[in-house]
């Protein structure tokens, strides 16, 4: 027996994979840009954390709570900020992952993508 040729349906679906694999790579390439632009924040607040945080011994005049204050502090909020960036660029992963999957899954009630 001869297989069955594809009908119209088969070309379809193969030509909205294109179009939907098309659309995913644009949507990576915007995201993997922001992450990539988000990981370079990151690396420069790095490179910057000796310049927010004051060294251990006080200057004059000063207590030595006041500078442990201040260091904590500093990096308290570097670790937020870091925190903050390492959740967005989950929150872009997910969201790429998700719309991904949402442009190639048919509905099983009224068969639309």
């Amino acid at each position: 027996m001869k297989p069955k040729a594809e009908g119209s349906t088969g070309s379809t679906s193969k030509a909205d994979r294109k179009s939907s694999t098309a659309a995913y790579e644009e949507m990576m390439q915007s995201y993997e840009s922001k992450i990539e632009a988000l990981k370079q924040t990151r690396d420069a607040l790095d490179n910057a954390k000796p310049v927010l945080t004051p060294p251990s011994t006080p200057p004059s005049g000063s207590s030595n709570m006041d500078g442990l204050q201040t260091r904590s502090r500093a990096l308290l909020a570097l670790e937020l900020l870091t925190e903050m960036v390492d959740d967005l660029t989950m929150d872009i992963v997910f969201e790429t992952h998700f719309q991904a999957k949402q442009s190639i899954v048919t509905c099983s009630c009224c068969n639309t993508k």
